[in-house]
């Protein structure tokens, strides 16, 4: 912050200096928080990627189970809800602006 002088003496906090300088936690989260389009694009390009992990493990539960027991209803409907959800937030990602 700047300081600024009066003319009787005393100061004032004036306008944010710029150093230049991001912290670490800015840098960190900036792809997150203020992407970029091609960002925004690699952003879906993966959640679309970890929904089809999530969709072929649902499959491979599915035809893998012969007795349902709550372990694995369980299992499955993480795995329906993982795909879902990566699956419409990179739809969401990956459309233009």
């Amino acid at each position: 912050m700047q300081l600024d002088s009066r003319i009787d003496g005393t100061f004032s906090v004036g306008d944010e200096i710029a150093t230049g300088r991001d912290s670490a936690v800015k840098v960190l989260l900036q792809p997150f928080l203020d992407p970029s389009n091609d960002q925004r694009q690699q952003f879906g390009r993966f959640c679309h990627t970890l929904a089809a992990a999530a969709f072929l493990g649902a499959v491979g539960v599915w035809h893998s189970t012969k007795a349902w027991t709550a372990a694995d209803i369980k299992l499955e409907v993480s795995l329906v809800a993982s795909f879902m959800l990566t699956f419409v937030q990179g739809m969401i990602s990956i459309k233009g602006e």
